[in-house]
């Protein structure tokens, strides 16, 4: 219960360099699209599926063609105009993958559950335990967080939470979190 509870406190209070995550996604059915090129492998700087990568700062266009392809879905969408790092849009994916957009362009993610299609370029998923995480190289824990036991690493900024001894949730580049 206390995750679920978490979980959807990160959602409403989020949190990364002052962004935040939308508290609701709009308009959002899972519409089947090509067939998928593998899976969607999430990364500090970016996302990538197939031979295709493309690092934060890519077009919202690209970002959510390449995700909808390797996913097999069509996202739902939201914008919130009061995150930190100004105005953001966002791509929501069923599964629970938030691509995070500011001016039109790719600025992070953010993964609160273990989603089908979706892996980490170094392997981390979502239940993770804590113990293997921190023996990671770059791994830096983040004590003054109010959103919980967070963590990051360095260099690449690639992020999450911990709760009860495992990963509950990852995120990446830029987001809405209110810390």
């Amino acid at each position: 219960m206390r995750g679920n509870l978490l979980g959807a406190a990160l959602l409403l209070v989020a949190g990364c360099n002052g962004q935040e995550i939308p508290a609701k996604p709009s308009n959002g059915t899972a519409t089947p699209t090509e067939a998928a090129p593998g899976p969607l492998v999430l990364s500090g700087s970016g996302i990538a599926a197939g031979e295709a990568t493309l690092r934060f700062g890519a077009a919202r266009e690209e970002a959510e063609a390449l995700a909808s392809k390797a996913l097999g879905v069509t996202p739902g969408s939201s914008d919130n105009d009061e995150c930190g790092a100004g105005p953001m849009g966002f791509s929501h994916f069923p599964g629970g993958l938030t691509l995070n957009y500011r001016d039109g362009k790719l600025m992070g993610w953010y993964l609160p559950e273990r989603a089908a299609g979706v892996a980490l370029d170094n392997g981390l998923a979502i239940g993770s335990p804590q113990a293997q995480v921190e023996a990671l190289p770059g791994f830096v824990r983040y004590d003054d967080s109010t959103l919980g036991e967070e963590f990051y690493f360095e260099p690449g900024r690639l992020g999450g939470f911990f709760e009860q001894g495992k990963v509950i949730s990852l995120y990446a580049g830029t987001n809405c979190f209110f810390r």
